[in-house]
Formats: structure tokens, C-alpha cells, sequence
């Protein structure tokens, strides 16, 4: 008998033993016993048409696309070198479409780098009309602004606060800091132990 054989298929053996002990025997159960529906892994969260589209989002997937846009500043490609402004349309079903880049850079293999950086962007779907988000990106000082999307003013920012709701609130006295509220304690285990 050939030890070195021998050696290699009780390896085998272990190794085949480990596997079968690390699967799971039956379905995933719950603390309660209950199995785990787990049919959703592997598969992408379900599509929401959402009734506006979210605009700080399309601006942030143009800025993005902006700062892809950045390395099109490679000496290789040819073309000038000043802000470069380009407009995205993105459509409802939730991917950019059109993609305008404005002169001196459109024509140029600079602006057709630009434009590639802006093509086929997956955003979230909504129903309504294409936006169209207006993005610059500065070479000079390899800098991408926030994007302006319709109406010319950039989306809000969601930390902003809102103006309507301090309308009603009563003005603080000076030297004088409001309460802090003491954070609640959190509800529920959140795991299994």
C-alpha cells in the first residue's frame, strides 16, 4: 500500500466530512423554530416607482459621474482643458439618457471621455418627466460643484432645516441653551442573543 495514497484520501475523507458538518442540515430556523424565509437572497431589492424623482440623489449620481470625469484630464486625450459643463437627462426608468456635453469640449476626444462617464448611470426609477441635472467639472482645479438640476437652483440639502417648521417655534432667550433630550433606549433584542 502506497502511503503517500493512503495519506491523500483520508485527507479527502476528512476534508469532505468537514464540509458535510459545516452545511446546514435543514432550513434556517428562527429563535422561535419557525423557518427563515431566505428564497430573497441573491436576487435585487424590488423596484419602487417612486411618484417625483429624488433630486438630491440624480445630483449626487452626476457628481459622481463628474469626478469619473476627472481622469479624462490624461495627457493622452486630446482636447481643452477648461471647466467642461455637460447635461444629463435622466429618465424615469431610472438610468441616465442623453448626455450633452457643452463647447469647447464637445467634438473633441476629451468631450467624448467626459460623455462616457455620464452614460448608462443607474438611478432610482420615478414616474413623472426626464430631469435634466446641468453638471460642471473644473480640470484646472480638479474640482466637480454640486450639479443644478431643473428650475437652475441646486436640490436642498437634506440636513438643511426646514424654514416652515422654525415659523412657529418660539424664539430662544439669549445665553440660554435649549434642553437636550436624553436618547431613548433602543426597543427589542435586534438579534438572537
Amino acid at each position: 500500500m502506497n502511503p503517500a495514497k493512503t495519506s491523500a484520501t483520508v485527507a479527502f475523507a476528512f476534508g469532505a466530512m468537514a464540509l458535510l458538518a459545516c452545511t446546514p442540515s435543514s432550513d434556517p430556523k428562527t429563535p422561535d423554530g419557525k423557518n427563515v424565509d431566505v428564497s430573497h437572497i441573491g436576487e435585487p431589492p424590488p423596484v419602487t416607482n417612486q411618484e417625483a424623482p429624488d433630486l438630491d440623489f440624480l445630483v449626487d449620481m452626476a457628481g459622481r459621474s463628474g469626478r469619473q470625469a476627472l481622469k479624462c484630464d490624461a495627457p493622452e486625450i486630446k482636447g481643452p482643458r477648461e471647466t467642461a459643463t455637460v447635461d444629463v437627462t435622466f429618465e424615469p426608468t431610472g438610468w441616465s439618457g442623453e448626455v450633452v456635453v457643452h463647447k469647447p469640449h464637445d467634438g473633441t476626444p476629451m468631450g467624448e471621455c467626459i460623455k462616457r462617464a455620464f452614460e448608462k448611470v443607474s438611478a432610482t426609477n420615478f414616474k413623472g418627466s426626464p430631469v435634466v441635472i446641468t453638471q460642471t467639472i473644473d480640470f484646472a482645479k480638479k474640482d466637480v460643484p454640486k450639479g443644478t438640476p431643473p428650475g437652475g437652483m441646486a436640490a436642498p440639502s437634506k440636513s438643511a432645516p426646514d424654514e416652515s417648521a422654525t415659523e412657529d417655534k418660539p424664539e430662544e432667550k439669549p445665553g440660554k441653551k435649549p434642553a437636550e433630550k436624553k436618547p431613548e433606549p433602543k426597543k427589542g433584542g435586534g438579534g438572537y442573543f
